[in-house]
């Protein structure tokens, strides 16, 4: 039986399974929450999860500076991709 790689990393493909696996158990405790952009209800320049469905990232909602409204950053950067979904930091006590 052939072995069948990822062809982005080059890994086999149990081992991607397994990865996936392990992320997916890691987020079970998360509480993603669909991103509304008009909501008023997400804390401001508090660092949070957030996630385009592609990659998790760190950053805060926080006044545009350059345009109305408010908006997803890294530090005083914003973020250069679209949000889709959000989460607080709960680290367990």
């Amino acid at each position: 039986m052939e072995t069948k790689r990822c062809p982005k990393c080059g890994k086999q493909i149990l081992e991607v399974t397994e990865e996936l696996k392990r992320l997916q158990g890691i987020q079970q405790g998360i509480e993603w929450i669909k991103y509304d952009r008009n909501s008023s209800s997400i804390e401001s320049h508090v660092n949070h999860l957030v996630t385009d469905g592609q990659s998790v990232r760190v950053a805060q909602h926080a006044k545009n500076l350059k345009s109305q409204g408010y908006g997803w950053h890294e530090g005083r950067k914003p973020l250069k991709y679209s949000v889709t979904y959000w989460a607080k930091i709960n680290f367990p006590l």
